[in-house]
C-alpha cells in the first residue's frame, strides 16, 4: 500500500489581506488612511490663502515647487477648529493626477491590520445616505475606535465643487 500524502488546507483567517494604514490624530479622533497614496508627511510650510475658496480648502503650499492644495481635515470633518501650529504635520497623498496636503494634529503610527477586524461604514449607517460619508469603516485598536477616512471623499463632484473658487 501506499501512503497518501495529504496538505492541509490553509486556513481561512491566513488568507485575509491585510491593510497598513497610516494613523493620525485629529483632536480627540484617532484616524487612519490607507498607506498606499501617502507619499510624504512634511512639517507645516506657508500657506498661501486663495480668496473665494471653500473653507476647509486652506490655500496652496510650495512642495519641491509644486502648489499643493491644502486641506484641513478637522475643519473638513466638521470638527471644532484649532490654530494651526507651526511644526503641524501635513500628510500629502496623491488624489487623481496631482497632490493634496491633509493638516493633522499629529501623526501616531503604522498599523497593519487584517480586512476582517475593520468594519465597513455602511454596516453602520444606512446605506440610504444621500452622500457618500467620508469614513470608510472603523476598527477597534487597543481599546480605541480607529476611524477609517475614504480618500474618495475628496474626490467625489459635491466635494470637487467645493473645492473650486466660487463664480
Amino acid at each position: 500500500m501506499k501512503a497518501e500524502l495529504r496538505m492541509k488546507p490553509i486556513k481561512e483567517e491566513n488568507s485575509t489581506r491585510q491593510r497598513s494604514l497610516v494613523t493620525f490624530r485629529l483632536g480627540k479622533h484617532i484616524c487612519a488612511l490607507p498607506i498606499e497614496p501617502v507619499v510624504q508627511i512634511i512639517p507645516m510650510a506657508t500657506i498661501t490663502p486663495i480668496p473665494q475658496l471653500n473653507s476647509s480648502l486652506k490655500g496652496v503650499i510650495n512642495v519641491r515647487g509644486k502648489a499643493v492644495p491644502i486641506i484641513n481635515l478637522r475643519h473638513h470633518m466638521g470638527l471644532c477648529k484649532a490654530s494651526l501650529r507651526l511644526h503641524a504635520p501635513v500628510i500629502l497623498v496623491r488624489n487623481g493626477d496631482g497632490l493634496i496636503g491633509l493638516i493633522v494634529d499629529k501623526v501616531a503610527e503604522v498599523l497593519s491590520l487584517p480586512d476582517d477586524e475593520i468594519t465597513d461604514f455602511t454596516d453602520i449607517l444606512s446605506t440610504r445616505l444621500h452622500k457618500v460619508p467620508i469614513l470608510q469603516g472603523v476598527a477597534n485598536v487597543r481599546d480605541s475606535l480607529v476611524l477609517l477616512l475614504d480618500l474618495d471623499h475628496l474626490r467625489l463632484p459635491y466635494q470637487a465643487r467645493a473645492l473650486l473658487p466660487v463664480q
